[in-house]
């Protein structure tokens, strides 16, 4: 049997502490939620409750949530078995004197058990917006026995990767990041950029550069973000690639 399929992408924030990008998973394209009157009538048809017509199924939920609610009315919470309980919180602020105001709304959260637990086996995944996220792979001198990531400012740098670039993209940037020598470091403001016209050619997997504006960065680690711009107008970058600088 083949296993529900899960689409997902990845969406991306910066660290405020780093100023680095954090990417994250979110899962899209969601089926429609099912009622809990479904829940109840396949839990019929398929035997698990016995002795019940599936005609009740929807008598059977209303009673049960009208029931919950007369339970958090009367300041308890709910506990289904090892599935999920649900507790009442306060949410807003106070002040010291613990003074309680129309702000402070009492809510209802639901938490789910062991019981509910779900293994990453248990599906299949598809990356939505694989085609998007730039990643970098490498940079090389364009020059006789150029080593990766071992980059001179004094020669053309090729930077390969995945999704650098697509044609109708509006802009593309590079940006190289200095790495403190004895605490690894990241810095917040870049060393260096690339800018769109500073691209001497721009495809998908391969960018192609040179160092021959402003001032090129000095020897040193330093880490490098690709930046690229779709003509809708959204923004998407890298995560960082370590590269060193030599004289």
């Amino acid at each position: 049997m083949a296993k529900p399929k899960l689409y997902y992408e990845v969406r991306q924030s910066v660290n405020r502490t780093t100023g680095q990008p954090i990417f994250w998973p979110a899962i899209i394209y969601r089926d429609q939620s099912i009622a809990l009157e479904d829940v109840i009538r396949n839990a019929i048809d398929r035997g698990v409750i016995a002795g019940l017509k599936v005609s009740a199924a929807k008598q059977i939920a209303d009673a049960v949530c009208q029931q919950m609610y007369e339970e958090f009315k009367g300041a308890r919470g709910v506990k289904f078995g090892n599935y999920f309980y649900a507790r009442l919180y306060l949410d807003g602020q106070s002040d010291d004197t613990g003074k309680l105001t129309k702000d402070n709304h009492v809510n209802v959260r639901f938490v789910n058990g062991a019981g509910f637990k779900l293994d990453h086996s248990d599906f299949s995944f598809e990356f939505a917006n694989s085609g998007v996220i730039p990643s970098l792979q490498f940079l090389i001198n364009d020059a006789d026995g150029a080593e990766r990531d071992m980059v001179s400012c004094n020669n053309t740098i090729m930077v390969n990767g995945n999704n650098l670039y697509a044609a109708d993209d509006t802009a593309t940037h590079l940006a190289f990041y200095a790495v403190d020598a004895e605490t690894g470091a990241v810095s917040p403001t870049p060393a260096y950029e690339v800018e769109t016209g500073d691209f001497t050619s721009r495809g998908p997997n391969l960018l192609v550069f040179q160092m021959d504006h402003g001032t090129p960065p000095t020897a040193g680690k330093y880490m490098v973000r690709v930046t690229r711009t779709l003509i809708d107008g959204k923004t998407y970058e890298s995560g960082n690639h370590e590269i060193t600088v030599i004289a």
